[in-house]
């Protein structure tokens, strides 16, 4: 019987081959996000009180170079995690194959309890990301026109509950990752942030040395409702205060409507923007 670093390394090599479609293969401490989804709104930090919106074809914000159109049910930053963990397990399967998990082993994952409410909540945001189509055009992509973030997503059959729930993902999403066009996040980092703090750790992540943003900029990927430059700047200091409490940022600052950070340590990011 094959283990199953083995069976990584085989598909790797099929994949280098051509044989097979296949997502690069990181660390299992990382996640890794194409760097048009991390630096865009795609994924909002919208209260949880709040209703979601129904996109038509939508103009998503991308910060720097790229464009992002998209259909489907408002997404969160709940369903972010739940899909950067979706990448992860499908990276050691061929992209258009199934990948199979156990529902509280997933939640386990992601730092969620692990109870009959959250499988629920886990189901409800497997579902959002198979309702969606998303277009993502760049410089450095071209053009990834009608993907879905799942392809599809079973967790019953005829009526029953399976106990290992199915998704699979598109085999066009290896084009969004290019060759150094993503962002590797610590998961541990992340899975104790609040959603603000989650965007500016994804943003951030994501450059090697990181420019001033306005807080305008912060506030639209955050698709935040928040018109009081005062209590925007508190939730930002806030979200910032996090990052550096995790040993993510060295320094941080809001001055003049600007948002200034100092990364800590060695950054990861798939370019040098």
């Amino acid at each position: 019987m094959v283990n199953p670093a083995e069976k990584a390394k085989q598909l790797s090599q099929r994949a280098l081959e051509g044989k097979v479609v296949q997502l690069p293969i990181w660390p299992e401490h990382k996640r890794r996000v194409p760097n048009e989804i991390i630096r865009s709104a795609l994924f909002s930090c919208r209260n949880k009180r709040t209703k979601r919106e129904y996109f038509e074809n939508a103009q998503i914000l991308v910060v720097g170079d790229g464009e992002i159109s998209y259909t489907g049910q408002e997404l969160r930053t709940d369903d972010e995690d739940i899909w950067m963990q979706v990448l992860h397990l499908a990276r050691k399967t061929p992209l258009g194959e199934k990948v199979i998990f156990r529902p509280y082993s997933f939640l386990r994952s992601i730092g969620w309890p692990q109870t009959g409410h959250y499988r629920n909540k886990l189901e409800s945001c497997l579902t959002r990301l198979q309702a969606t189509t998303f277009k993502v055009s760049s410089k450095r992509l071209g053009r990834c026109d009608s993907l879905s973030l799942i392809r599809r997503f079973h967790y019953e059959k005829d009526g029953q509950p399976l106990e290992q729930w199915e998704v699979w993902v598109e085999p066009e999403m290896k084009m969004l990752f290019g060759d150094i066009h993503y962002t590797e996040l610590e998961w541990e980092q992340r899975k104790h942030l609040t959603p603000i703090a989650k965007k500016m750790h994804g943003y951030y992540a994501s450059h090697r040395q990181p420019y001033p943003i306005t807080l305008d900029t912060m506030k639209a990927m955050c698709n935040s409702a928040c018109n009081n430059k005062p209590k925007l700047r508190q939730m930002f200091n806030k979200a910032l205060k996090e990052l550096i409490e995790i040993g993510f940022l060295a320094d941080a600052r809001i001055e003049n409507d600007k948002i200034y950070v100092f990364r800590k340590g060695n950054a990861h990011s798939g370019d040098d923007i």
